[in-house]
């Protein structure tokens, strides 16, 4: 359904079933609150005179500290954090760590992929680093994105980790995803 320009009503005349259903009913089914059917929801506009809800499904977060050793992006011993959402082709992606490395001025890194409708590999283009600090030097940090490159429908977020050398420790990780 989308939303109808409801008719214009003149002094005596009378509207029909129809015509109240048309633009009085599938009005109000089109509004917002009618199309929000849980908590966190918003809207966007998903094409002319016409909105879609959107479900922010939380967060997760890791709280245990977990470590690698891989120069690769990888997942850690508790894989994730991940967060499964529809959306459109748009979505804020937030993620961050606690991040440690048994070296100094070495990087210890974390980004995400992609997996679903959209397909991403992590990539050092969008990563959290931790660099040029002393090993007792713990950061706590995060990163936002906003994504104009999704394929609509269901995508899973899901966070990887690497080093450039040494052990690298990840703690409290957490991904949140707002869908558009």
């Amino acid at each position: 359904m989308v939303w109808t320009a409801p008719m214009t009503a003149a002094a005596s005349n009378t509207m029909t079933a129809s015509q109240y259903n048309t633009h009085v009913r599938d009005n109000f089914l089109e509004l917002g609150v009618a199309k929000l059917s849980g908590v966190n929801g918003t809207m966007v506009v998903a094409g002319t005179n016409n909105i879609t809800p959107r479900y922010v499904n939380g967060s997760e977060i890791i709280s245990t500290d977990q470590s690698t050793t891989s120069a690769t992006y990888t997942d850690l011993a508790t894989v994730g954090p991940i967060v499964t959402a529809t959306t459109g082709t748009n979505a804020l992606v937030i993620w961050a760590a606690s991040i440690y490395n048994s070296l100094s001025d070495v990087s210890s890194t974390c980004s995400y992929e992609i997996s679903g409708a959209t397909t991403r590999l992590a990539d050092t283009s969008l990563e959290l680093s931790r660099d040029g600090m002393s090993t007792s030097g713990r950061m706590r940090a995060g990163m936002m994105h906003y994504r104009t490159d999704l394929v609509a429908g269901s995508n899973t977020f899901k966070m990887k980790y690497k080093v450039a050398s040494g052990t690298g420790s990840f703690q409290y990780r957490q991904i949140i995803v707002i869908p558009f």
